[in-house]
């Protein structure tokens, strides 16, 4: 946009010559480098720009080169081959227009052919074209690139399903002069005379500008919605099997009943109110929404907060990000609400932040409201980070007893805190957020998450807990449960462990499958977590695991990813079982939902349907469709940036293609999300979900 903006000055009274010192003496004179830069003189360094008109009143005027320090830049030859006038083409293996007719300049320009129009851009040697689909009989546009050399193009064209073909044109001569009374001749005859700026003013009023769309998807990219799932009044499912993760077992051919977000009935033959919608759950089953007590998804950034030990104060509710793909990945296998967590960097971490997958929603409407705060705690090698060797800044504590000492402390300055606080002597208190979670916790306000592996270090803070009077809602991992799963039900904590995922680092080694079977056989309130956005995709495989290896029935393996995370997190009032009162948060499975061969048909959430199998195909296939368009137009924007692709080898035609952008077209590619949603690059395009 400079060089338009600039020409508008000129064009309304600044000097071409006060324009160009504008650019070269001024600046030079505010660097102090008057004498040395900003002149074409003796002496100088050789910074030039060479044009085919004047810059600074000719629309049109191309830039043939650009000189740096002497250092030559070529950005249109100057005796570059000809490219306007008629061609005569040949399609190998393909059919297409015979002959067609070029004309404009190599940055604008228009290729005829029957009635139909082509845009093109040549660029060092390189043509790209983007082509009406009429001229291959096709429906869509299609790129195509060429080489031109000496009077020949030979290139390549991607055809709309993916096919490379190749193609070349040879010149046949100039093109025709339009006749007297053309179509053609009148619009030369209409800007004879006048300047570049009303031409370019004119050539703009004739650009296609992109309608804006009528409707927004948020998040933007894949799976973005257009708007939340509307609250129906009445929905109920029809003679399903129904889990109810109690002592019971699922009740086969019942009906639920949900009104306005929340259950309001469970049996046979319900009858429901006038026009509920109905949903028939023959030879399906139907589980309360799946809960995930250890969470990283939906965090922008790192979720920890590394620079001390105690880091209290810092919140991951206020770094949600609700643009997260896993959120709406997870809420595909059925998890509908998860425990997001600070990192394991710190003895004492961040606050955690519950949340449903209320995939469209802002960073706010993720929110469980309402539900117990929490906070994360950490033991072992991630806090003490003695052996991460010389490159790590040594921080203290540096051991195990240095960590429990540390926690000891900061109880002991959060009570002193709390007394300065409430005290009515003395002089005010600074108000201190880190020290008031920790008072939270004190007052069991806050519970407390704690990152645990080894038998010694769960004893210690299962010990130390009871010394101070916190609450301790889980020992997350956990994996040395079982060897103290007596100690953990005495003092009450629960315990949130992997199926059978473990020997990642020297204190997760001594773990066996059998953990959340004998931690449940003990007392132990036990749940399974995903501690990853994969295995959060998964959950109902993660506990039917620990079934098949600890012998738990049907309804406790379900229960370790319903009812007993609800009630480590103290929402089991509202999530984790299905009865009247609790919110709808419910997944219709096609199969047993234990199975590795489970799929979620739908999954609602507060009685809204979040996620439907069929319509996450049918938008699966508008993402492919978007996918081709979206290549397509990059590739005819490639010109603008980037360097071409590599020679070919002996007997091959140059490939123009970049190689590495030819292989992401050419494949399928796990889908990663990239730029439209957390900032970091697109690597991957979208591949099969």
């Amino acid at each position: 946009e400079f060089w338009p903006a600039l020409r508008k000055a000129v064009k309304y009274g600044l000097s071409a010559d006060q324009a160009l010192a504008a650019l070269t003496l001024h600046p030079a004179r505010f660097l102090g480098a008057e004498g040395k830069l900003g002149e074409i003189k003796a002496g100088q360094p050789a910074n030039l720009l060479i044009a085919d008109a004047s810059l600074f009143s000719a629309d049109d005027a191309r830039i043939f080169e650009v000189w740096a320090d002497g250092a030559r830049d070529q950005i249109h030859a100057v005796d570059a081959p000809e490219i306007t006038g008629q061609w005569t083409l040949n399609w190998m293996g393909a059919s297409g227009p015979a002959e067609w007719i070029v004309e404009g300049k190599a940055e604008a320009l228009k290729i005829k052919s029957g009635e139909h129009e082509a845009t093109a851009k040549l660029s060092k040697g390189r043509l790209l074209i983007t082509a009406p689909g009429e001229w291959f009989g096709a429906k869509d546009k299609s790129t195509l690139e060429a080489a031109l050399s000496e009077g020949k193009l030979d290139g390549r064209w991607l055809s709309e399903d993916g096919r490379v073909r190749n193609w070349s044109a040879v010149r046949a001569g100039a093109a025709p002069k339009p006749t007297e009374g053309s179509e053609l001749a009148a619009g030369a005859q209409s800007d004879a005379g006048q300047d570049g700026a009303d031409k370019g003013a004119e050539r703009g009023k004739n650009e296609t500008v992109p309608a804006f769309p009528n409707q927004i998807r948020y998040p933007a990219g894949d799976f973005g919605r257009v708007g939340l799932p509307p609250q129906i009044d009445a929905l109920v499912i029809r003679d399903a099997t129904v889990w109810m993760t109690g002592a019971s077992e699922p009740l086969a051919e019942t009906d639920v009943l949900v009104e306005r977000g929340r259950i309001s009935a469970v049996g046979q033959d319900l009858s429901v109110p006038r026009g509920a919608i109905e949903i028939d759950g023959r030879g399906l089953h139907l589980t309360p929404g799946l809960i995930d007590a250890h969470s990283h998804i939906a965090g922008s950034g790192n979720i920890n907060e590394p620079s001390h030990a105690i880091t209290s104060e810092v919140r991951l509710g206020d770094i949600v990000d609700p643009t997260d793909i896993n959120i709406y990945r997870e809420l595909a296998g059925g998890t509908t609400t998860s425990h997001v967590l600070h990192g394991s960097a710190n003895p004492i971490g961040g606050q955690s932040q519950l949340i449903k997958h209320r995939w469209g929603a802002g960073a706010e409407g993720l929110k469980f409201a309402g539900a117990t705060p929490t906070i994360k705690f950490a033991l072992g090698e991630n806090v003490k980070q003695s052996n991460w060797g010389p490159v790590a800044v040594p921080r203290y504590p540096q051991t195990r007893m240095g960590v429990e000492q540390l926690l000891k402390d900061a109880f002991v300055q959060a009570r002193a805190y709390e007394a300065a606080r409430t005290s009515k002597k003395g002089p005010p208190q600074r108000r201190d957020l880190r020290m008031e979670a920790l008072v939270e916790i004190l007052n069991h306000q806050r519970l407390v998450h704690i990152h645990s592996y080894r038998q010694d270090e769960i004893l210690m803070f299962a010990r130390l807990s009871a010394e101070l009077g916190i609450k301790v809602a889980a020992f997350q991992h956990v994996l040395e449960g079982y060897k103290v799963a007596e100690v953990l039900a005495e003092v009450g904590a629960g315990a949130s462990t992997f199926s059978d995922w473990w020997s990642f680092k020297m204190e997760a080694v001594d773990a066996i499958p059998y953990n959340a079977a004998i931690m449940v056989g003990q007392g132990v309130l036990t749940s399974i977590n995903s501690d990853s956005n994969d295995l959060g995709r998964r959950l109902n495989t993660e506990a039917g695991k620990a079934g098949r290896y600890g012998a738990l029935s049907d309804t406790e393996a379900l229960a370790l990813v319903t009812r007993n995370p609800a009630q480590q997190l103290r929402v089991d009032d509202r999530v984790g079982s299905i009865k009247p009162g609790m919110d709808a948060d419910l997944v219709l499975w096609n199969h047993h939902p234990l199975s590795s061969y489970a799929r979620p048909r739908k999954v609602w959430i507060d009685g809204r349907e979040y996620f439907d199998q069929a319509a996450d195909l049918a938008e699966q296939q508008r993402i492919a469709s978007a996918r081709a368009e979206l290549v397509q137009a990059a590739l005819a924007e490639a010109p603008k940036g980037g360097p071409p692709g590599g020679p070919g080898g002996p007997g091959k035609p140059r490939l123009l293609i970049d190689p590495t952008r030819y292989a992401v077209l050419n494949s399928r590619l796990a889908a990663l999300r990239g730029a439209y949603h957390n900032g970091e690059a697109v690597h991957y395009c979208q591949g099969e979900h």
